[in-house]
């Protein structure tokens, strides 16, 4: 999980990754059903573009499949300089140093629990638990290490 000396980064966990893929495949399928039923009630008169356009389809959905199952997006990257939030929606400050963080918590929000990083201005990040999975108390804590350190608190 670390790339570079002082940089951990948090991925969505592989059960969110898998269910995803497995919705894909569900709708690739459907396709190839559909296609199915398109050429037969056509009279066949479709066979000659269904097939390829089905195949294309099928080595990309493919594709796509095993690329996030093998590198799952990321949500937060934690560095020795900040932190950065990745592929989050609505998330707030995308990225902000250490010395700019005020407090590092877990809330409970309307999606559910969450990690809120807020800044010392008032704003805030927002990373939702159920997208770092089994490593959601990981970081937590790694943040609030992180936050410590870069304001010179030591453990007693």
């Amino acid at each position: 999980m670390t790339a570079t000396p002082g940089t951990t980064r948090y991925r969505w966990p592989r059960p969110l990754v898998l269910r995803l893929v497995g919705m894909g495949l569900a709708l690739l399928g459907a396709a190839w059903v559909v296609g199915a039923a398109v050429d037969k009630l056509s009279g066949g008169g479709l066979g000659s573009t269904v097939p390829p356009l089905a195949l294309v389809m099928t080595v990309v959905v493919l594709g796509a499949a095993a690329w996030l199952v093998s590198r799952p997006p990321m949500v937060l990257e934690l560095s020795v300089g900040g932190y950065r939030l990745h592929h989050l929606r609505g998330g707030g400050v995308s990225s902000a140093g250490w010395r700019d963080v005020e407090s590092a918590q877990t809330q409970d929000t309307a999606d559910g629990p969450a990690l809120v990083i807020t800044l010392s201005d008032g704003r805030r990040s927002v990373v939702p638990r159920a997208l770092l999975g089994g490593r959601a108390e990981e970081a937590a804590g790694e943040v609030r290490g992180r936050l410590d350190a870069a304001h010179g608190y030591r453990p007693l």
